[in-house]
């Protein structure tokens, strides 16, 4: 395990020196994958499916709470979610189970949580994964088409969705990263607000069996962000991409009290450049 923690750790370092930020950096069996095709439902009318969602969201919000303990999770500002019948979530993506600390903040609505296809597991566990509210991005039009559906009828049954804009798990990263559009397209869609959130790392006077760091985590709830009216469609979604890595920008400097910068070579910059230096309209 140490091996392959420090393996994880230089290629972290790697792919910031290289600005590729989207890129995965933990191994995956794809024997545990469940291939995603055409005809995968999100979402199901079956009376024993429905029972299974109602009793795989109820361990989920029962296992997030563990695991915020375990965690020693701290949560801030609560109340910007007070009043929101709806929205996207984004979040930076640096723990295994992050998904269930954005659970145990959000008490009054069901949470669900867009993934990558190769958390669309095999067997029982990708059943319970499934009915959880996960739901994974698949490769084709129809895939996407499904989806979309999907979250616009989540919607307005009042859920929360969650999407991780920076795509891959790195471990314990505390910078943010470049976003995708995604999250921002859902959002001024169906014309619900964006709830920002970013998670931030305290390290404790302990080391794990592998004598790497723990920390103490902080989730920050920032205000909704919402589109511009004046704006089309297009220019709403960069606006809001823009405005989440902004506020994250600055929850990071005030957390650890220093500048963001990178160690991104000069020559692969040109992305990042685009999120450091944009302005808010």
């Amino acid at each position: 395990m140490t091996i392959q923690k420090t393996q994880i750790i230089n290629k972290i370092e790697q792919y910031e020196k290289q600005g590729l930020f989207d890129k995965p950096v933990q191994p995956y069996d794809p024997q545990k994958v469940k291939p995603m095709t055409d005809n995968y439902k999100y979402l199901s009318n079956n009376i024993f499916n429905k029972l299974a969602v109602s009793l795989a969201h109820g361990f989920f919000r029962l296992a997030s709470f563990f695991f915020a303990k375990s965690a020693h999770l701290k949560i801030e500002g609560k109340q910007n979610l007070k009043g929101l019948k709806s929205a996207i979530v984004t979040c930076n993506h640096v723990n295994t189970v992050d998904c269930t600390f954005i659970t145990n903040a959000i008490k009054h609505h069901r949470v669900y949580y867009t993934v990558s296809p190769i958390n669309n597991k095999k067997g029982i566990g990708g059943y319970c994964l499934k009915c959880g509210g996960v739901l994974p991005f698949g490769p084709s039009v129809t895939n996407t088409k499904n989806m979309s559906r999907a979250i616009t009828h989540l919607l307005n049954k009042k859920a929360f969705i969650l999407f991780y804009p920076e795509a891959e798990l790195w471990p314990n990263y505390k910078k943010p990263r470049p976003y995708k559009k995604g999250a921002y397209y859902y959002a001024v869609t169906n014309n619900v607000p964006i709830v920002p959130m970013f998670i931030t790392f305290k390290e404790r006077n302990k080391k794990d069996k592998d004598s790497f760091p723990k920390y103490d985590l902080t989730l920050h709830i920032m205000p909704p962000l919402y589109a511009d009216p004046n704006l089309s469609k297009q220019k709403n979604i960069t606006h809001l991409m823009h405005q989440n890595y902004l506020m994250c920008k600055d929850v990071y400097e005030k957390f650890y009290n220093t500048k963001l910068t990178y160690t991104t070579e000069e020559k692969y910059r040109d992305e990042l450049e685009h999120f450091l230096t944009y302005k808010n309209q």
